[in-house]
């Protein structure tokens, strides 16, 4: 049965969104001055339905708006069929279990439910599955759906496993999301990815317009959608918008599949002192963005005045650096004896298509994109955020113990900082 989604009161809503809003990162030194984060950028009012809400950026987000003033409700779904015990949606948000690649024909008057109970979800007979489509216009009709957030999708490393299978949930999902949200008059945001660009885009600071001629299925798929929510928007009046995202870094909800998931996987291998293997070159440069300011970036585009925006797609990032330059980090600043063996795969052939580093300079100048974490704040941060969950999985018993072994880490980088620091005194006399 579809968990509901529920409308919650302004003040609730205003007091969490508050308490999220003003609570720093850890690890914003680089990025926040002060240390204290700005208010997070308010969504347009509304009610939500978002497509691969399991994801890694999909509980960030979820998680964000059902904090946010003036969100009536959020439904959240995904292929899967009911969110994991361990990674609960926040109270309020409902669940249902969608397939944007369903391609069944639709039987008159009935349909496979959206919901886990099938055609219980918002009435009617339960028959056969029906298209995409079909399934995105139940969900939105039955939610009264204002604004779609899509990221269901199959990333990189995934898509060229299961090319067939990228191109059915990528460029099929997309298109279905963007029929519904025409037909429906809803809002659409679907991010891209800078996998759409190739060899023959320029490598550093590679600007919006370059050259898309990409290598993998996942960003030919991402191309496509960057080019038919521009159509939609043009001929068919969708309000579509999108960040051509870098890779995301979180710690709680670890991506799956994509060529930048070493940078989130090394945290969890630093913090419980085990050997890592990296499947990128020590020197392969990429653009990256803490979820943070990916969530926070998000809410700023849709919460943009329409007139204020000269495309639909902006590239963003945070941060550029090499496997080799985030263990550097990683050793100075509270994991001095992490191991790490570089053993490039297929994932590197991918990487060294893509750009080092994107050029946001149109997302800052149109809508005020402001990344607050460079690579340390991005660090520190992830540190902490890993450290906390491993704590918290192993238990009470092992608090006392890991909690020592930060101490010792910070105390190691602290040494190791103050002993640079009084070698270049002694130098510079």
């Amino acid at each position: 049965m579809l968990a509901a989604a529920t409308r919650r009161s302004a003040p609730a809503a205003a007091a969490a969104w508050r308490g999220l809003a003003t609570t720093a990162a850890p690890g914003a030194g680089d990025g926040a001055a002060g240390g204290g984060a700005p208010p997070l950028p308010t969504p347009p009012p509304g009610r939500y339905l978002i497509t691969g809400a399991l994801g890694q950026l999909g509980h960030e987000l979820v998680a964000a708006l059902a904090a946010a003033p003036g969100v009536e409700s959020i439904l959240a779904t995904d292929v899967r069929p009911e969110p994991a015990r361990a990674a609960p949606l926040p109270a309020g948000v409902g669940y249902a279990r969608l397939d944007v690649t369903d391609g069944a024909a639709v039987m008159e008057g009935g349909y496979r439910g959206v919901g886990r109970a099938g055609g219980a979800c918002f009435g009617g007979r339960r028959r056969l599955a029906p298209t995409p489509l079909f399934l995105l216009s139940l969900a939105c009709r039955g939610h009264a759906t204002t604004h779609v957030i899509h990221l269901a999708a199959v990333l990189s490393a995934a898509g060229e496993r299961a090319p067939g299978m990228a191109l059915r949930v990528n460029a099929g999902g997309s298109a279905a999301v963007l029929d519904a949200a025409a037909t429906l008059g809803a809002a659409v945001f679907a991010p891209s990815t800078v996998a759409v660009y190739g060899r023959a885009a320029p490598s550093l600071n590679c600007p919006d317009d370059a050259p898309q001629l990409p290598t993998t299925m996942y960003g030919v798929t991402k191309a496509h959608q960057e080019l038919l929510g521009a159509y939609a928007a043009a001929s068919r009046g969708v309000d579509y918008r999108s960040l051509r995202l870098p890779g995301v870094l979180s710690a709680g909800h670890p991506p799956g599949g994509g060529t930048t998931d070493y940078a989130c996987a090394i945290f969890e291998a630093a913090v419980k002192g085990e050997r890592f293997s990296c499947f990128l070159g020590p020197d392969r440069a990429l653009p990256f963005a803490h979820a943070d300011d990916v969530v926070r970036g998000t809410l700023a585009l849709m919460a943009a005045p329409r007139h204020s925006l000269k495309r639909t797609t902006y590239s963003v990032q945070g941060a550029s650096f090499t496997p080799g330059e985030l263990v550097a980090c990683l050793r100075a600043r509270g994991a001095p004896r992490l191991s790490v063996a570089f053993d490039p795969d297929f994932r590197d052939a991918i990487a060294a298509s893509w750009p080092a580093s994107l050029d946001d300079a149109n997302a800052r100048d149109d809508w005020g994109w402001a990344p607050r974490l460079g690579l340390e704040g991005m660090v520190d941060g992830l540190l902490a955020e890993t450290e906390a969950r491993l704590r918290a999985a192993r238990g009470p018993r092992a608090a006392a113990a890991a909690r020592a072994a930060a101490a010792a880490r910070t105390a190691a980088a602290r040494g190791a900082q103050l002993a640079a620091a009084t070698a270049a005194a002694a130098g510079g006399a």
